[in-house]
């Protein structure tokens, strides 16, 4: 009896195994096809998604497809005349160790999760990839504004969102007493204007304030700029000397126009009165009287 049972469970156990091979996908036995994830895409920059693929002997490329938001961006077929550049997805390299497609000229639009299918006459298989999207953020500009209050202004912009941090002389943390103002931009970037409100009378024209791109994600400074209080006063002075010249000419321009326009209009006006008093005292036509 103890015998019978030992029978019926290797049986069981032979079938349960038999079950499990034959069940098991072909692209796990034959290939194995792996992504870099996650891929940083830089804005206005191609984006390079590489890939590598394994397998246990020779094999031929059917098909690639890559998806996002299961929606197909594009399709790649061997044996037919599929083209290696759909949309912005370009084909770049297919051969017997690495797959890589290219997003090119990458936007915001381009950051998620995409899905990779990969068809050999050995089988296929699959493999998710992120794309993290970036633009470095610029080099900030830097201002002295009086119009209304005196202050410091810093613009930058990039992506993804950050902060702006203020230091003066490299020592005291102005940031608190600071207001930043955040808009996207039409290509979706972060366009990031923080004013300092300052006291020139009481700055010392040697103090050195530094605006500095705090990066949230990286827990880092992206980029900074330090500028005098001599630099930022001797640059509004510039500037509102150039803007008093283009006022200046810009009134000069006009003026001239205007006399010009006036000279044109009191020409033609003579022009039309000479040729109107010229018909009024031109004799009139009398035929010859016949006899």
């Amino acid at each position: 009896m103890v015998h019978q049972i030992m029978d019926i469970s290797f049986e069981l156990k032979y079938c349960l195994f038999f079950i499990l091979f034959a069940s098991t996908p072909s692209a796990q036995k034959f290939m194995t096809f792996e992504c870099e994830s996650p891929v940083r895409g830089i804005f206005n920059e191609d984006t390079i998604i590489p890939c590598s693929l394994k397998t246990t002997g020779e094999r031929t490329f059917t098909n690639i497809k890559l998806t996002k938001d299961n929606k197909s961006l594009f399709t790649y077929n061997t044996r037919g005349d599929s083209k290696k550049l759909q949309g912005q997805i370009e084909l770049r390299r297919l051969d017997d160790a690495n797959v890589s497609l290219i997003i090119q000229r990458t936007k915001l639009s381009n950051g998620g999760m995409y899905h990779c299918i990969i068809q050999t006459d050995q089988g296929h298989d699959s493999a998710d990839i992120e794309l993290v999207f970036k633009a470095p953020y610029s080099l900030p500009n830097m201002t002295l504004l009086e119009n209304t209050e005196e202050s410091i202004s810093c613009e930058t912009m990039g992506y993804p969102p950050a902060q702006i941090h203020w230091m003066v002389n490299g020592e005291r943390n102005l940031t608190d007493i600071s207001r930043t103002d955040k808009e996207n931009t039409t290509e979706g970037l972060v366009k990031i204007t923080s004013k300092l409100p300052i006291n020139l009378s009481k700055s010392s024209q040697d103090d050195t304030y530094t605006c500095s791109v705090w990066n949230e994600a990286e827990g880092r400074i992206e980029v900074k700029k330090s500028l005098s209080i001599s630099y930022l006063v001797n640059s509004s002075t510039k500037q509102q000397i150039n803007e008093k010249k283009k006022k200046v000419l810009t009134a000069v321009y006009v003026i001239i126009g205007g006399l010009l326009s006036g000279i044109l209009i009191l020409a033609l006006f003579q022009l039309r009165k000479k040729y109107s008093s010229g018909q009024q005292h031109e004799p009139e036509y009398t035929p010859p009287v016949q006899i």
